[in-house]
């Protein structure tokens, strides 16, 4: 599957820069070590896998191909100053510390789907008004669809709850095509099953479930040496249980992978009284110095993984 380099190109709809040398998409993707199961049974004229250029056009191609061949540096959208900052516990504490959603990885809208989370309708003003229900913004839902999207390897869901948030990276892993898989966790078997029929529902099935306590489970993958693309981080808003997560994740992530924190500019993190939130506090605590700032979207905080070693 060759991708012509003479074909016309919009870069923002497509996210593939204008005069690229033309590249198969196996070598693209070899380029990350980026690896999807399904890619020889496409080379074999797979009739079904969204990666097959005659049947879903190159510019879903074009996509995956640019992200593989870009460095982690590349991938990034440039920020001002003020913006590769985290928010104070002023702002967090006054309710400023919400971002506004930016992509991280290209300039715009991946697809309709994606643009659809900017519009979509709310309650009460904050939380989307999704059939699956849950407690994301517009801001949330757009930066976790673009991850997972984007993701270079399967996706670490911490916190199932009635899934919502798998529900959105899954549709964004089948719309991208990447035959990623997303483990989501869940200490409650009953939202464990709420989540498994909303996602039958519609037919997602690239979702592995594990129930009980995340930190255990975390500890297994680091066990066997599994890596993960992205991770959302959305199981307790605890001091306890994030910094958990926190000292495990540089184990788990892929270098130029992707952890997004839920949570983060709820003004309740400035409260001293309050037990329930503590997501900033444990993670400037223990987030490894190899993780760096990269965004605010919504009231998530999204770091990078440079796997530099201090992880």
């Amino acid at each position: 599957m060759i991708i012509p380099s003479s074909q016309p190109c919009n870069p923002i709809t497509s996210g593939f820069a204008p005069n690229r040398t033309a590249v198969t998409v196996a070598a693209a993707l070899a380029a990350e070590e980026i690896v999807c199961d399904a890619l020889q049974g496409c080379k074999a004229g797979c009739s079904r896998h969204p990666l097959r250029v005659q049947e879903h056009g190159w510019t879903e191609v074009a996509n995956l191909t640019n992200m593989a061949m870009m460095t982690p540096d590349e991938r990034r959208t440039p920020t001002d100053a003020a913006a590769a900052a985290p928010p104070t516990d002023a702002a967090i504490a006054g309710g400023q510390a919400v971002g506004a959603y930016r992509p991280t990885i290209g300039k715009d809208f991946i697809n309709e789907r994606h643009r659809g989370y900017s519009v979509y309708p709310t309650r009460d003003g904050v939380a989307i008004d999704h059939p699956v229900f849950g407690w994301l913004r517009r801001g949330d839902a757009l930066k976790l669809y673009e991850m997972a999207y984007f993701s270079p390897g399967d996706i670490l869901d911490l916190g199932t709850h009635k899934g919502l948030s798998s529900t959105v990276m899954a549709e964004a892993v089948f719309d991208a095509g990447s035959g990623a898989s997303i483990v989501t966790l869940e200490i409650n078997e009953e939202y464990s099953g709420v989540a498994r029929r909303a996602h039958r529902e519609r037919r997602l099935t690239n979702i592995d479930y594990r129930v009980g306590d995340a930190a255990k489970h975390l500890d297994t993958f680091v066990g066997e040496g599994r890596k993960f693309g992205f991770a959302f981080v959305d199981h307790s808003h605890r001091y306890g249980p994030t910094k958990e997560a926190c000292i495990r994740l540089g184990k788990l992530l892929m270098p130029g992978g992707f952890v997004l924190f839920h949570d983060y500019a709820d003004p309740r993190n400035a409260d001293p009284g309050n037990d329930e939130y503590d997501v900033v506090r444990a993670v400037r605590d223990h987030l490894p110095p190899s993780f760096r700032f990269a965004a605010m979207s919504g009231c998530c905080a999204l770091y990078e993984f440079t796997g530099d070693g201090s992880g």
